[in-house]
């Protein structure tokens, strides 16, 4: 087979040709643009059996001649290269500088087309981007699990009529939509960032319609949705509940890098308006206006309500991060893991007491301990009061001593006192050792 030059920029699309080129027995040659191309496509070069040459992004001239040096008579171009790095911060080679000089406009497609004519001179022609990766390729139809509704159908109709005049201007490829009004359209900034900024003005519930421009050169300029997009488009959340644990959770969502806090949920309007506070998300007072909204919930709420509020959530695929304890009884957590194994959700209890940085110091330094002595002791709390003792605070010394000592527990002897309420305010209990190597608590 013919040998194949790959001029690669970043993201995943490069390894995917280098891997479908091979995969059909072509030899490759790469030029990896050092400003963008990951740093790993080195090593997936290597294993693969390919060169790999690192260019600066403006030295024309040298990627020429090392695929004409290789013997490459044909060349893709994988990969992105951020339009606002093209026309600033380069330094170009005389080659390339040669071809700027003869633009008639200064975007991205008029260079590239002179940089392919350029390449065809120097007798490389530049294949279309998706030459090796037919199966890669979006077929018509839904893809999803499920079809869009009918008020997402008339946003995208709405979208791809504004999105096809955008391309056509040539002004960005990807517009966001939300109850029939443009939210956002990509310009340089690329796909990624224009659905992070549309996620900040509108949250939950926009649209992404992305198309193909009139004409499009599938040399240099495919449309792609990857998997970082993907995640970006997901990285909306929620909590529910902003009472003493809930407004933290509010507060860390809120700076939290590839999350969009979208909602604080809570019965009392006040309390989430003040969780909520600069962040830009909604106060609410109903849950049930996130289904279909949201991606991921925090459920912080009394632990009797946990069941009910956390399970339709998980339900519909909506990944579900519960407080402390996970339910008042083992088959009201059992029925929520059920759920999540059934929808595919991710069910995640908050037991954040064994990431202490003082714990985390101290597991590294014990192996087989014998003897656990906690006690944990505190003032009478105005919160969680519909939960005894043993699950508000035990409950933590429970979950690290589990992780120290790495095996089934064999026995419990506890007692319990209830002191200001009918349920357990002081408790004691003891985990006998298990022979012959286990430990006591």
């Amino acid at each position: 087979m013919s040998r194949i030059g790959l001029i690669a920029g970043n993201g995943r699309f490069p390894f995917l040709a280098l891997q479908g080129a091979r995969s059909l027995g072509h030899d490759v040659t790469v030029v990896a643009v050092k400003e963008e191309a990951f740093p790993e496509l080195e090593g997936a070069a290597r294993d693969a059996g390919a060169d790999l040459h690192w260019v600066s992004l403006g030295h024309l001239g040298k990627c020429i001649k090392v695929l004409k040096e290789a013997g490459a008579r044909q060349a893709i171009m994988a990969g992105q290269v951020k339009h606002a790095r093209i026309f600033s911060g380069i330094i170009p080679d005389l080659t390339l500088l040669s071809v700027l000089t003869k633009l008639k406009a200064r975007n991205t497609d008029a260079l590239i087309s002179a940089v392919a004519d350029v390449l065809r001179e120097q007798g490389i022609e530049l294949l279309d981007s998706t030459a090796f990766l037919d199966p890669l390729l979006a077929r018509s139809g839904t893809l999803g699990r499920r079809e869009p509704t009918e008020e997402e159908q008339a946003d995208f109709a709405f979208g791809y009529r504004m999105a096809d005049q955008i391309a056509a201007l040539d002004v960005g490829q990807t517009v966001v939509v939300k109850d029939k009004a443009v939210v956002a359209v990509e310009a340089m900034e690329g796909t990624d960032a224009v659905i992070r900024r549309a996620g900040e003005i509108a949250g939950p519930g926009t649209r992404i319609v992305k198309v193909a421009k009139p004409n499009q050169d599938m040399r240099f300029d495919v449309p792609v949705v990857g998997v970082s997009t993907i995640d970006i488009m997901r990285a909306a959340g929620a909590v529910i509940g902003a009472g003493h644990l809930g407004k933290h959770h509010a507060r860390l969502l809120a700076g939290l890098d590839g999350a969009h806090l979208t909602a604080v949920v809570d019965t009392d309007a006040q309390r989430a308006s003040a969780a909520a506070g600069g962040s830009g998300a909604r106060a609410i007072s109903d849950y049930r206006e996130l289904f279909g909204a949201v991606d991921a919930v925090i459920v912080a709420v009394p632990t009797e309500l946990h069941q009910e509020i956390a399970m339709p959530f998980l339900e519909r695929g909506i990944s579900v991060l519960v407080e402390k304890p996970i339910t008042r009884t083992i088959a009201e957590a059992d029925a929520l893991i059920a759920a999540a194994k059934a929808s595919g959700a991710t069910l995640a209890a908050g037991h954040t007491e064994r990431h202490n940085p003082a714990v985390a110091a101290v597991m590294p330094l014990v192996s087989t301990p014998r003897f656990i002595e906690v006690h944990r002791l505190g003032v009478f709390p105005d919160r969680s009061l519909d939960i005894d003792v043993v699950f508000d605070l035990m409950i933590h010394d429970l979950d690290i001593i589990l992780a120290m000592v790495k095996s089934e527990i064999t026995a419990i002897e506890a007692v319990g006192v209830p002191v200001l309420t009918d349920k357990f305010d002081i408790a004691n209990a003891r985990l006998p050792p298990e022979a012959p190597r286990g430990a006591a608590a």
